[in-house]
């Protein structure tokens, strides 16, 4: 096995083998003092897809009341303020993340960032960490003080496809700004994606027309109630491309933090999908060699978990 390095250019993606479906309504608010605000209509099965932007205008309607956040495992949603905060944001159940090291506490909740000075922007996300049985444990509220309003944010967990990713609140005279900003937003992504697809091609033309191939393969492993199998191996040129599926039959979530490829040297990418009970998951980990490393390998692929048990599991001596 050659000792070469390797070039540290990994692509890791997991989909979720689930049915897609449409996306629920916002919440109603209600006055403070209620149980909780009225819940938007669910859909029966997470489809692993979130919700984009929603946008809440602080008007006569909305200002005080309890406006109703949806989160779920493995979803950082992000809140947008139309003002700086007065003081810190106020909430009982959460751990604040301030950037100074990792996380210490493992009860709260929910973890949340947000500058401490000049800020108007809060970033939540379900603590991995939590072990609940019931999404109404993970129910809690954040004070959030303005200049010219007060917001109680009522936070509840839920499936994938009903989460938040952002939320802006504006005020009634601010609302074509955030909309001329949205629109520029969007035409930045879009010239940005219409790019990143043309080098995909150009990179795939020049795949192609190196040698390629694929291998199927059956390499399987379990660990901790956690299955790992190998279904196959694809080459084009240089870069290795690794097809995987993985399921967890155990009753508590397993939480993807990383997933590895090692050949000497442990490299490979970030994740945050959370694999529940029979629910399958297919993934796709690609590497690209460095010269002189052996393409026929031996490989290993790691995948490990996120808070929880830590749980590590790994498929040893797999190749082409």
């Amino acid at each position: 096995m050659s000792g070469g390095k390797w070039r540290r250019r990994v692509l890791a993606v997991l989909v979720a083998s689930l049915p897609c479906l449409a996306p629920a309504k916002d919440p109603d608010a209600v006055k403070p003092g209620s149980a909780r605000p009225a819940s938007a209509a669910r859909p029966t099965v997470d489809s692993g897809a979130p919700q984009g932007t929603r946008e809440i205008v602080l008007d006569e309607h909305a200002n005080g009341k309890v406006i109703g956040i949806r989160t779920a495992r493995g979803v950082a949603t992000t809140v947008e303020f139309p003002e700086t905060f007065v003081e810190n944001p106020v909430c009982g159940d959460c751990e604040v993340d301030d950037g100074a090291g990792p996380p210490t506490g493992n009860d709260a909740l929910y973890r949340i960032q947000y500058p401490e000075h000049d800020g108007r922007f809060l970033t939540l996300f379900p603590n991995p960490s939590r072990r609940a049985r019931e999404r109404s444990e993970m129910d809690t509220s954040i004070l959030v003080r303005l200049a010219h309003a007060a917001v109680t944010l009522f936070v509840e967990q839920g499936d994938r496809a009903s989460a938040d990713t952002r939320v802006v609140f504006t005020y009634p005279n601010h609302a074509g700004e955030t909309e001329y900003i949205r629109a520029e937003r969007q035409r930045i992504e879009k010239e940005a994606d219409d790019r990143v697809k043309r080098e995909v091609r150009a990179r795939m033309h020049l795949a192609l027309r190196a040698p390629h191939g694929c291998v199927a393969k059956s390499d399987r492993t379990r660990s901790d109630d956690i299955v790992l199998e190998l279904k196959e191996i694809c080459y084009f040129d240089r870069d290795v491309y690794f097809t995987f599926f993985v399921e967890n039959r155990g009753r508590d979530p397993f939480d993807v933090k990383s997933v590895l490829v090692d050949k000497g040297k442990s490299d490979g990418q970030e994740d945050s999908e959370t694999i529940d009970y029979t629910k399958p998951v297919t993934g796709i980990i690609g590497v690209q060699l460095a010269p002189g490393d052996a393409l026929r390998g031996p490989y290993t692929l790691t995948i490990q978990e996120r808070g929880g048990k830590e749980r590590v599991i790994s498929l040893r001596n797999v190749g082409l």
